[in-house]
């Protein structure tokens, strides 16, 4: 069992596969083997373990565990922070004039139609999913545009006949588009910059902040150690290339910003 543990392990390292429940499967493989050298070869009692026993209950504490509730939080938060936003998105975009079409951007969130990878699924579905939440709260396509300010990296083509869901700037043209006056602004817990109280006193200088869900006391943080490694790195003259997303902390909540 302890084999078929370590193989199962390699076979993601191998693939380049990391997300935070692929790797439960191998607790199923390892405990029993571990509780069998432990307890029945009575191994222990031995130094060199108990060594290791120490470092891995350090590392599952401030680690697997921190990170597992803020999974859990995050998963259990999002969901209801979402409706929530796109109920007073709905809102907003619906009492806008009756003959403007204004864009919506989701801050740091690259398009990419054709990439079949976890981040960049994930990013499409952003704006597949806003885009069909308005307009299932009654929004009209001829209401509201979807726009990036980053290059997608492919696009559909305006010549194409798309459904509603795709009848967007963000999946008909690769192109960059800059925020105009009464567009908005929406940021999610994908967006790549943290929210703190200097990242929101940046923003107010040209947006007007419309809506925040509020934290509550089941919104956890990423806490873990990983999280502080980081936090360290960027303290760092090389914290900028070390550290790519610098939305650390990770809070389930969502912003909905327009551009004064």
């Amino acid at each position: 069992m302890l084999l078929g543990g370590m193989c199962y392990l390699t076979a993601f390292f191998y693939l380049n596969l990391f997300a935070s429940n692929y790797l439960l499967p191998a607790y199923a493989f390892l405990l029993p083997a571990i509780g069998y050298f432990l307890l029945v070869q009575n191994l222990r009692k031995t130094l060199w373990l108990k060594t290791l026993m120490g470092i891995t209950g350090i590392l599952v504490i401030s680690q697997s565990l921190l990170y597992g509730a803020h999974i859990f939080s995050l998963q259990k938060i999002t969901p209801v922070n979402w409706v929530t936003t796109m109920d007073v998105l709905a809102k907003e975009v619906s009492l806008q004039k009756k003959y403007s079409r204004p864009s919506i951007f989701i801050a740091g969130v690259q398009p990419d139609l054709t990439s079949h990878s976890a981040k960049f699924t994930y990013d499409r579905d952003v704006y597949f999913n806003v885009g069909q939440a308005l307009q299932k709260r009654g929004v009209s396509p001829f209401q509201f545009d979807l726009k990036s300010t980053l290059l997608p990296k492919s696009a559909y083509g305006p010549d194409k006949d798309l459904p509603n869901e795709y009848s967007f700037s963000v999946f008909q043209f690769k192109k960059a588009w800059e925020i105009q006056a009464g567009d908005y602004l929406l940021v999610t817990p994908a967006s790549p910059k943290a929210i703190t109280n200097m990242h929101l006193e940046e923003l107010s200088r040209d947006y007007s902040l419309i809506f925040r869900t509020e934290r509550g006391a089941w919104d956890i943080p990423n806490f873990s150690l990983k999280t502080w490694i980081k936090v360290g790195l960027m303290q760092t003259r090389f914290g900028d290339k070390l550290v790519g997303h610098k939305n650390l902390y990770q809070w389930p909540e969502f912003l909905i910003f327009l551009k004064k």
